[in-house]
């Protein structure tokens, strides 16, 4: 391993950071290039390569079901709330071009209550809300059942429906429906397309769709929201109930003919080569193999620097560590070549986390969870007892970039609710600030940091008595907010750290049914300190980076 002193001889902000008295308990820069073991997924067989890649999300959507009869499994969704879909992450930036495109699977669904919505794969949030930093989601596609949503309810519909936004509201788009009656325990082959203009539904090969409305404008892409197999609206919304198969997008307008072929050769042992002939975009065949988790020594480390002993990090399955050039941040005193590691943002439900925690300790895995997990942390970092952290000030800092992301909470480096951490607000791009006393602490709204960019975020707790103390927020070396704190902080009940993640949403604490507070985006260069940095330093630490460059105007 690296001797601190070497690591500070990296670059000009590593040797400003490393030179800082007192130096940092940890630093992980982040720079290792080993990839962990690969999550539970489906592989993508089209055109778009391993970045289309669907990761599980729960034990919940089951591989090895009985297929159409083509020789192929299926994957069965138990419809349950608790994850129970795959992701394409939106790490590869993944959406589908402007122009025509096509939606192809096969359902079998085992309800058919119209009371229920359901979704069978789709790009977008939560009509009307949830998108891209709290604005209204009225971009992306959904393939759906039971669904109307420009109405945003079923509607008593039994059948099917096909919705392209236009970035105006649900009822702008171009939306079909195939008001068909639905059998359990049966296949169809539902289709949808469009051609730039107007929406069409196939069911069983045969255009059955009835048209509500072609598009008013053009189709608006969803480039923050995953694209989800099995649930809709985001994540963890619209769960199917049933198996599906054979997922296939293609970036243009099947034909009717070509359709039809895919339809009567279902069965057949030729369906995957009919389907790889009109040239898709990505392609799931749903036929994962079972699954074996990997051995604890197979996941990479993560190195720290500090005064902290044996402050080493693993990387999960659902990291990418070693982004390089432009990916990490690239200004002149940063390392050469500078790299990061990107979260795929993707979490699981607590029935993946069986076999990844005992007592907090890492063992193994089977998971598409993402974060650089710390389990053996230092007592100055777990901040679990109240007397000790209302004498201590405190210093979080991270670089990070989002995709941008969706607008999930999500948790950028920290502890958990109930003692520090460093996030990224739910709604706005908002960077929020919690050191285990009050509540989150929120830099101003209309400032945006979920816009695809590398910043240099810092928090800051600064103890000034018993119960008192002030939080300090600096983003690009800028003090953009502070508070006083007169409030005692919590007692977690977790041991773990987490990068990239929030560690009371992830396989060792709480109760919640799904962990939906992943990073989506990059991470390079988290320390923490147990004293609070000077502004003066902050600035330091961010003109060694930047080369010298001046600060844009504080807030």
């Amino acid at each position: 391993m690296l001797t601190a002193a070497a690591a500070s001889a990296q670059s000009a902000f590593t040797n400003a950071l490393m030179n800082l008295s007192p130096g940092p308990v940890a630093y992980w820069p982040l720079q290792e290039t080993v990839q962990p073991p690969l999550a539970e997924v489906e592989t993508n067989y089209g055109s778009f390569g391993a970045g289309g890649n669907a990761y599980y999300s729960s034990t919940d959507a089951v591989p090895g079901a009985v297929g159409i009869g083509n020789g192929d499994t299926a994957v069965s969704f138990r419809g349950s709330l608790s994850g129970a879909f795959l992701a394409v992450p939106q790490t590869n930036g993944l959406s589908l071009p402007v122009g025509p495109f096509t939606v192809e699977a096969w359902v079998y669904p085992t309800n058919v209550n119209s009371a229920n919505a359901f979704t069978i794969v789709s790009q977008t949030g939560p009509y009307g809300t949830g998108g891209l930093n709290g604005g209204p989601n009225s971009g992306g596609w959904s393939l759906n059942e039971n669904y109307i949503p420009s109405h945003n309810n079923n509607n008593s519909l039994l059948g099917w429906s096909f919705h392209v936004f236009n970035g105006q509201g649900a009822a702008g788009g171009a939306e079909v429906i195939a008001p068909n009656y639905i059998t359990v325990g049966t296949w169809y082959h539902v289709v949808g397309v469009f051609d730039g203009n107007n929406a069409y539904l196939y069911v069983n090969g045969t255009n059955a769709g009835t048209a509500l409305s072609q598009i008013n404008g053009a189709y608006v892409q969803d480039t923050w929201t995953p694209l989800t197999i099995g649930s809709g609206r985001g994540f963890n919304n619209n769960e199917y109930y049933g198996s599906i198969g054979e997922v296939a997008i293609y970036t243009n307008a099947l034909t009717a003919l070509q359709i039809s072929n895919d339809y009567a050769q279902g069965t057949s042992p030729t369906y995957v080569a009919t389907v790889m002939a009109n040239n898709p975009y990505m392609f799931w065949r749903m036929n994962a193999p079972a699954y074996t988790a990997p051995a604890t020594t197979a996941y990479p480390v993560a190195n720290s620097y500090g005064t902290g002993n044996n402050q080493n990090g693993l990387y999960l399955s659902g990291d990418k560590p070693g982004v390089p050039g432009p990916s990490g941040p690239s200004y002149p005193g940063m390392p050469s070549p500078s790299l990061a590691c990107a979260f795929n943002g993707i979490g699981t439900s607590a029935t993946n986390y069986i076999n990844l925690f005992t007592n907090g300790v890492f063992t193994s895995a089977n998971v598409a969870a993402s974060g650089v997990m710390i389990t053996n942390l230092d007592p100055s970092m777990n901040l679990n007892n109240p007397v000790a952290h209302l004498t201590n000030s405190i210093t979080a800092m991270c670089w990070f970039k989002s995709n941008p992301a969706d607008d999930r909470y999500q948790g950028l480096f920290g502890h958990g609710d109930s003692s520090w951490k460093l996030s990224l607000s739910a709604t706005s791009g908002q960077i929020a600030w919690f050191p285990g006393i009050g509540g989150d602490f929120d830099t101003p709204s209309g400032i945006n940091y979920n816009d695809g960019n590398w910043h240099f975020a810092v928090g800051v707790y600064q103890y000034y008595g018993p119960a008192s103390g002030s939080n300090f927020v600096y983003v690009d070396g800028n003090l953009v907010a502070q508070e006083v704190m007169t409030t005692a902080v919590g007692n977690p009940s977790i041991t773990n750290l987490l990068l990239g993640g929030a560690p009371d949403y992830d396989p060792s604490g709480g109760s919640f049914g799904y962990r939906n507070r992943f990073f989506s985006g990059s991470l390079a260069h988290c320390a923490y300190f147990t004293n609070a940095l000077t502004a003066a330093q902050i600035v330091n630490l961010y003109t060694n980076a930047t080369g010298g460059a001046s600060l844009s105007a504080p807030i």
